[in-house]
């Protein structure tokens, strides 16, 4: 996984804390979504996906998903099917690390 930039940007804004199990779980779901967009290079689907979690990650702690998801949109936009997959991975290992903080 690559290395958090802005650790900062790991904290939720104040109130928005008691949303971290609900956000996770909703981008896990968000994941089944992304998984059957690329299997069919749907790549409308993939950008708006990234666009939506660029825009909404971060208050939520989740500041390098926005930041993988920016990756995401821009790679969908250029149709690169093969980055789109990568991130798909790295996006599932951190979101993994944000569940079980403590198993890695």
């Amino acid at each position: 996984m690559r290395k958090i930039h802005n650790p900062k940007n790991e904290i939720a804004h104040e109130g928005l804390e008691i949303f971290h199990h609900d956000f996770l779980t909703s981008r896990e779901v968000d994941l089944v979504v992304l998984s059957a967009a690329l299997a069919s290079a749907d790549f409308v689907s993939v950008m708006a996906l990234g666009h939506r979690w660029k825009g909404y990650s971060a208050p939520y702690g989740f500041g390098q998903l926005a930041l993988l998801a920016t990756e995401l949109e821009s790679a969908a936009h250029n149709q690169s099917l093969e980055v789109c997959h990568q991130l798909a991975r790295e996006i599932t290992e951190y979101l993994l690390v944000k569940r079980n903080p403590t198993e890695r």
